[in-house]
């Protein structure tokens, strides 16, 4: 080694790297044992601190892992939703941290959306057992609940005939639902896929009037005010159908011609601990990359929560990738090594 490092000119690393590369080649034999000690040793040193390691191999993929992929909803928050928000045309109600509305839920529009909101629902709130169901609908269930609505499970499923479920797709969810003389379609899903399947919202008297573009851009400037505090958004609409007769129609039929009801949004707060290991994979050298299918504003303000991305984490929606190029994709996949690679991936 101090003849390479003297005569050749290379450097300490380069010149350990070139002695073991040396020893390995003239005694192969021994390399393999060296490497299963070295895991080993690895490997219990991860067992002290609590890790669970099923097979050697796992510890150099460990060790050698520059980019960590994670989801935000239950990985980096708690994924125990708080009802925040409740909006319609008429205006805004906002919910306490106990749930209860610190405003006098009055609005004509109000029990439509409460209507809706727990029509087109799978959660149930059973008196003092706790509740089941996603996260998402008990919070919404909960807001319904707070502000007067009726979330009687079986009374919903009593008059419910059919469901279209939730489709990662199109990010909606609907329920055919037994009215009076007719049937009632009911939908919530994410704000950018119920919009464009409206054409009228339910105005501040509880009347339909058609939605013109200036209100679809106050509705989706009001979602980017949410999203840009953290709050996941949902967006609820419905439409009246022609009396049942035989099979219910298909998905892409009635989810469309929707009258826009309200918003109402939840948060999610970011585990205690993430930003402390968020900041150790740092240290270490590893990048953190959020996967989410939230807004992109809503998992880039959790994000910048926990430490990922700094104050301004770039963010790629991946609605737009089809309106990329293969190069434009793969050059923004593989800027590991750059301060604008992404830290946010909106799926």
């Amino acid at each position: 080694m101090p003849l390479a490092i003297f005569v050749t000119g290379l450097s300490l690393k380069s010149s350990v790297t070139f002695a073991v590369g040396l020893l390995a080649g003239m005694v192969p034999e021994g390399l393999l044992p060296v490497i299963t000690l070295s895991l080993a040793v690895a490997v219990t040193l991860l067992a002290r601190r609590g890790a669970v390691v099923k097979r050697l191999s796992s510890v150099e993929t460990l060790g050698s892992t520059d980019v960590i992929c994670t989801d935000k909803t239950g990985t980096l928050t708690e994924n125990r939703m708080h009802p925040v928000v409740v909006w319609t045309c008429a205006g805004e109600i906002r919910l306490d941290a106990e749930g209860r509305p610190q405003a006098e839920p009055a609005q004509p529009p109000l029990s439509v959306l409460l209507e809706t909101a727990a029509a087109c629902s799978n959660a149930r709130l059973d008196g003092g057992d706790e509740p089941s169901g996603d996260p998402t609908e008990i919070a919404v269930l909960r807001a319904a609940q707070a502000l007067g609505g009726d979330v009687d499970a079986d009374r919903r499923e009593r008059s419910r005939r059919h469901q279209y479920n939730f489709d990662a797709h199109v990010k909606l969810m609907s329920t055919l639902d037994a009215d009076d003389r007719s049937d009632r379609l009911h939908t919530k899903g994410a704000p950018e896929s119920v919009l464009p399947v409206c054409t009228t919202v339910l105005d501040r008297d509880g009347s339909e009037v058609a939605l013109e573009r200036s209100r679809r851009e106050e509705i989706a400037g009001r979602v980017s005010d949410y999203a840009g505090q953290g709050q996941r958004v949902l967006a609820f609409a419905r439409r009246s159908l022609p009396p049942p007769a035989g099979e219910a129609p298909a998905r892409d039929a009635a989810e469309q011609g929707l009258c826009f009801v309200g918003l109402m949004t939840m948060l999610d707060p970011p585990r205690a601990e993430v930003a402390d290991a968020i900041a150790r994979c740092h240290t270490a050298g590893i990048r953190v990359i959020v996967i989410s299918g939230d807004h992109p504003l809503t998992a880039a303000a959790i994000a910048r929560r926990v430490g990922i991305g700094g104050e301004d984490p770039l963010v790629i929606d991946a609605d737009r990738f089809d309106h990329r190029s293969e190069r434009e994709i793969e050059r923004a996949s593989r800027a590991s090594e750059s301060s604008r690679a992404p830290h946010v991936l909106s799926a």
